[in-house]
């Protein structure tokens, strides 16, 4: 079967309106072909990662509708009848991609176990992970993928990278 593009955003500025816009879209497009329970990890994946590009990438503010926007990329694909693809990218600064690699690189580490684990100490822990990336959302994201999670930092220049995230998932 040939790849299918459900949803994509191609360099594009986005914010929290677009990510409703995606969810609906990608919604609408997975209802037919897939059960509820699987719609609802896309889901999840798609709000984690959409929210990191607006988070983490190099952000604009709109100032007169004072909002955050990230500037980036993100495709869901099926690749089979059965398997699903995400991937995502955004620039970020070289303070963001030294904590990204270090966080990211502990959780690739870590079994599904481990990460239910850890995820059940974050959700009962009152620190504030977010500030330092690699929260509950990512975690959730590794438990869901079934293949080890693709990372990549690609050098812009001295300062920025492009991060780059592949997730797989049925």
């Amino acid at each position: 079967m040939s790849h299918i593009i459900i949803y994509t955003i191609n360099n594009e500025f986005f914010d929290e309106k677009s990510i409703i816009n995606a969810l609906s879209k990608i919604k609408k497009e997975l209802k037919e072909n897939l059960p509820i329970n699987r719609i609802k990890i896309i889901i999840q994946v798609t709000i984690e990662l959409m929210q990191n590009i607006i988070n983490y990438s190099n952000i604009y503010y709109d100032l007169k509708e004072k909002k955050r926007k990230g500037y980036g990329s993100f495709s869901l694909i099926r690749k089979e009848i059965e398997l699903y693809k995400i991937i995502s990218s955004n620039p970020i600064n070289h303070k963001q991609k030294e904590i990204l690699e270090k966080k990211l690189n502990e959780l690739k580490e870590l079994n599904k176990s481990e990460l239910h684990n850890l995820l059940k100490e974050r959700i009962r822990s009152k620190r504030d992970y977010h500030q330092k990336g690699a929260g509950v959302g990512l975690i959730r994201v590794f438990i869901s993928s079934i293949s080890a999670i693709k990372i990549d930092f690609q050098p812009i220049n001295n300062k920025e990278y492009i991060f780059t995230m592949e997730i797989a998932f049925k």
